[in-house]
């Protein structure tokens, strides 16, 4: 039987959390194992002795994560700690893990609670500055999207992916940033008034880490669902996966200038804009050679569909006995609109001309019916001189179904039937003895 003597274990562990580490640490070194290396994500302990030691584990951020590291300022701190009784076991470029016998009754490393505090600050930006930085940017994104909002963006795969996306990844990355957040603004306060750094107890930060693992695993399956929605509606795999390598990429790239840039001695200002400049290099690459590599290769054969099985308005509805051959366009289905699709039909003859549009949309959800009616008003007239009327003036009175006039000529109008909204378009008014053809066409 072989017998290991070295062992890994996972570290997810943020700023507020470090005397998490140092009970793992007692544990495991009364257990037999002694703590090794703390580089990367992992703990890597060596096979020793059981013993009952006391671990520090302590952050020196003389420099925000943009600063060249002052060497000298590292050497004294971990000097001071030596001489303090304490024995340097390892460390990263965050923290310092240092031990002591159980019986070796020396002070701790930390006495005063303003420097401990000015520490852990420093670390905080040290350790999620990137996630600061993607929260931002999310938010960035987020904003962008909002302001140019429209009602397709629920019924397109690829549009409801654009728009939320950040919004799912800015819910994540704030559940993630939140504990870490309240622990420094708390302890801000704390150390104003003259009292010790308050650390979270052993139960809050399971639960904190739980919530973060939920919140990773909802999103991480929220991408999944939507790019097997893309993948469906017939976008080829290879555009799709040079999307995402290009984006990985990016920010690969970006990670590796990033470490690079902190051993160059310059300024914090120099580094910051050498930051800013490359991360817009990247940017500005990623989207040149995802548009030379997909924006090539957009002609291809999207899927022929077949009529949703719902009630279709044809002429027989309207009065007319003409025939009815609707163009159908592609029918979508995304995780807020189950099923939409439009159609319209032409009839032109000497004496008359018919045209018909019918947009149908299918939610479930009454927030995302709510949030779609004003936005649905927006786009008939972005592009128009028009004065938008009021929407609650617009509301035309029919029975139990809700009617909108979307056009002031009644030449579009919009229907809600419990979880279902039609936009109808004619090139004529759709007046009162004419609603009655197009709703009952529509439901009955």
């Amino acid at each position: 039987m072989i017998k290991r003597d070295k062992k890994k274990k996972l570290r997810m562990i943020y700023t507020s959390e470090l005397k998490l580490l140092e009970e793992r640490y007692e544990k495991m070194a009364a257990e037999g194992w002694m703590i090794e290396n703390v580089t990367g994500a992992f703990d890597k302990f060596q096979k020793c002795q059981p013993a009952e030691l006391d671990f520090s584990v302590t952050l020196f951020q003389a420099e925000l994560p943009v600063d060249y590291p002052n060497k000298d300022k590292h050497d004294l701190y971990q000097e001071f700690c030596e001489d303090s009784g304490w024995k340097h076991v390892c460390h990263n470029n965050l923290f310092h893990v240092y031990c002591k016998s159980k019986d070796n009754h020396v002070v701790a490393i930390h006495t005063d609670a303003k420097s401990e505090y000015s520490s852990l600050f420093k670390g905080f930006l040290r350790s999620e500055a990137m996630l600061i930085v993607l929260l931002m940017l999310q938010i960035f994104q987020l904003m962008m999207h909002v302001n140019f909002l429209s009602y397709r963006d629920f019924m397109d795969s690829q549009l409801t992916f654009n728009f939320l996306t950040p919004l799912v990844l800015s819910g994540m990355l704030l559940i993630c940033l939140l504990p870490s957040v309240r622990f420094i603004i708390r302890n801000h306060f704390r150390v104003k008034k003259g009292e010790t750094i308050l650390y979270d107890s052993l139960k809050v930060i399971k639960r904190n880490n739980r919530i973060r693992l939920s919140s990773m695993i909802f999103c991480t399956l929220y991408l999944i669902l939507t790019f097997a929605n893309i993948i469906f509606r017939g976008v080829p795999t290879y555009i799709l996966i040079t999307v995402i390598l290009t984006q990985a990429c990016m920010w690969g790239v970006f990670y590796l200038f990033f470490l690079k840039v902190k051993k160059i001695k310059h300024s914090r200002l120099v580094n910051t804009i050498i930051l800013i400049a490359l991360f817009f290099i990247t940017w500005i690459g990623s989207v040149v050679i995802m548009f030379s590599v997909v924006g090539s290769h957009l002609d291809f054969e999207r899927p022929v569909y077949d009529m949703p099985d719902v009630s279709i308005l044809n002429y027989e509805d309207l009065g007319y006995d003409y025939a009815f051959e609707p163009e159908l366009d592609q029918v979508e289905s995304t995780l807020l609109v189950p099923l939409s699709f439009n159609y319209l039909a032409r009839h032109e003859n000497k004496d008359d001309y018919i045209y018909l549009e019918v947009e149908y949309i299918q939610t479930k959800y009454a927030w995302v019916k709510d949030m779609m009616i004003p936005l649905i008003f927006d786009y008939n007239y972005r592009h128009s001189d028009e004065v938008k009327p009021d929407i609650d003036a617009s509301v035309i009175d029919y029975e139990d179904v809700k009617v909108y006039k979307i056009r002031p000529d009644q030449s579009r109008i919009l229907v809600i039937n419990e979880e279902v909204m039609y936009i109808v378009t004619m090139n004529q008014a759709i007046k009162d003895d004419l609603l009655v053809h197009v709703v009952g066409g529509l439901i009955d």
